[in-house]
């Protein structure tokens, strides 16, 4: 987004809890750096700044906010047009109700969630550092936290069947979500065969390679006796030859270079995380200097019963070569918004607010937005076409539609 007038409204999440603060206020100021009319917005402020915020938001006074999960509970804003998660979300509730924020008044919004891995790290920390949280509420916790990376890390099922699927309804066609170009998912965007692969035995070697590399075959998963992260085992896996497989003999490990080209690196990866989600591997964090959270793998309390085969892997898809569902427009294909289109509605949507300021109102509450690009797509000349677009009320009419005729 940039300050002029023809940009969006836009919502960026920054959950992260006691370093939210700061780093709402590093991404705020990178974009106001960036030359973009963005603002923090956390439980730092005194409740005179919260409001002025929300003041300067509600007025558009301000194109981006920054902001923690505090922002936008109860605050009426219709035209949000962009949510992004600058981090992940701790759980799908969360993300759906946050996601929800945006396009409240009917039009089409775009939700972006960046996604880390390293974000868990910071995550799960919080969960297990807070000495209120007994055993059980820290699992839910934790359950909730691997949902979402289990979301995250689905690159082939339909988002919207995955989100509804979560929410109690499995009867969504995601072929709907592929009819309309403008609101498909990024998984249904995504052309090209979906693999259906049985990793099982894979699977079985990863897990009896990390008993033999981090528990010197003890079987043990409370007792690891070396320290391995997940991308050190994933180098093994992939054959790296760095300088700690090299130093610390890993190749001569079962699992070293066995991946084969149906593993990509994102893919090896994603099989290593969906054991650590399935409780087969485990990771435990460690606090190191400057307070970097370091996260060392090691089996999990299911690792034997999977090996004894007691307990199933959920399935792998992959996705062959992949591209682009969009279309692209040709000559004879008309374009939803036209410079006129355009032009017309950034002049109703200043009027609008011109006229709300005028009466101390907001500006959806004399027309919707819906109504001002209905106006800018049919352009009414008469008092009767106004009286025609959807929203236009005989009151509203009289009292501010010659203006927007005008």
């Amino acid at each position: 987004p940039t300050n002029s007038p023809s940009k969006f409204q836009t919502l960026i999440f920054h959950q992260l809890f006691s370093v939210t603060r700061n780093e709402c206020d590093k991404v705020a100021g990178d974009l106001r750096n960036a030359g973009i009319q963005a603002i923090a917005y956390h439980a730092g402020l005194s409740d005179s700044q919260r409001s002025r915020i929300q003041e300067d938001w509600i007025r558009d006074r301000c194109k981006v906010i920054c902001a923690t999960i505090a922002f936008g509970m109860g605050i009426d804003k219709a035209d949000v047009r962009f949510v992004f998660h600058h981090s992940m979300p701790k759980s799908l509730e969360g993300y759906f109700q946050e996601c929800g924020r945006s396009g409240r008044d009917g039009q089409n919004s775009v939700c972006i969630l960046f996604y880390a891995y390293s974000d868990v790290y910071r995550l799960k920390r919080m969960v297990l550092s807070d000495k209120t949280m007994n055993k059980a509420s820290a699992s839910v916790h934790m359950n909730n936290l691997y949902r979402v990376v289990q979301y995250c890390e689905n690159q082939t099922e339909c988002r919207r069947a995955q989100l509804l699927e979560y929410f109690g309804e499995t009867g969504f066609d995601s072929a709907e979500c592929s009819e309309n170009q403008a609101t498909i998912c990024d998984n249904c965007s995504c052309a090209g065969e979906m693999v259906d692969m049985d990793v099982t035995q894979v699977a079985k070697m990863v897990v009896e390679s990390v008993n033999t590399l981090i528990h010197r075959g003890n079987s043990n998963w409370k007792r690891p006796m070396a320290q391995l992260t997940l991308k050190h085992l994933v180098d093994v896996f992939k054959g790296s030859q760095n300088a700690k497989v090299e130093r610390e003999s890993l190749n001569r490990c079962v699992m070293y270079g066995k991946a084969d080209e149906n593993f990509h690196r994102n893919d090896a990866e994603r099989l290593f995380r969906m054991l650590v989600m399935q409780d087969i591997l485990a990771e435990d964090l460690t606090v190191g200097a400057h307070s970097q959270v370091i996260s060392y793998a090691k089996l999990g309390p299911k690792a034997m019963d999977f090996l004894n085969d007691r307990v199933k892997l959920p399935r792998f898809f992959k996705r062959g070569t992949k591209s682009s569902k969009r279309g692209t427009d040709t000559k004879g294909e008309t374009m939803n918004n036209t410079n006129v289109t355009n032009t017309c509605y950034q002049q109703l949507v200043s009027c609008c607010k011109r006229l709300a300021e005028e009466d101390g109102l907001k500006p959806h509450h004399i027309f919707a937005d819906v109504t001002l690009r209905q106006m800018a797509d049919k352009l009414p000349m008469t008092r009767e076409e106004m009286l025609d677009i959807e929203g236009v009320t005989e009151y509203k009419m009289g009292k501010f539609g010659q203006q927007f005729l005008e």
